[in-house]
């Protein structure tokens, strides 16, 4: 869940909503999630119309990454974020 004072999420699947208001308020900077919880988050966002514009490193492993996964995600990033996949 978020660390408050170290701006970091790890993203759970069950909490997607409460984790986007997070992102908000808290303006977290760096996020964690496999790539089947940001294909959720970013189908999500899409759907809601939300960006999540303070984040500037998002790590996700555990499978690969759909190219897919990755479209959707760069457009809810601030042009400066960076996405780090293994």
């Amino acid at each position: 869940r978020l660390l408050k004072r170290s701006q970091i999420l790890v993203v759970e699947a069950n909490a997607i909503i409460n984790d986007i208001e997070a992102v908000h308020d808290q303006s977290v900077t760096q996020a964690f999630g496999s790539p089947a919880i940001w294909n959720k988050v970013s189908r999500w966002c899409v759907d809601a119309g939300e960006r999540l514009p303070t984040i500037r490193r998002l790590l996700t492993a555990g499978a690969p990454v759909p190219p897919a996964v990755l479209e959707r995600l760069l457009p809810l990033l601030d042009g400066k974020a960076e996405i780090h996949t293994p």
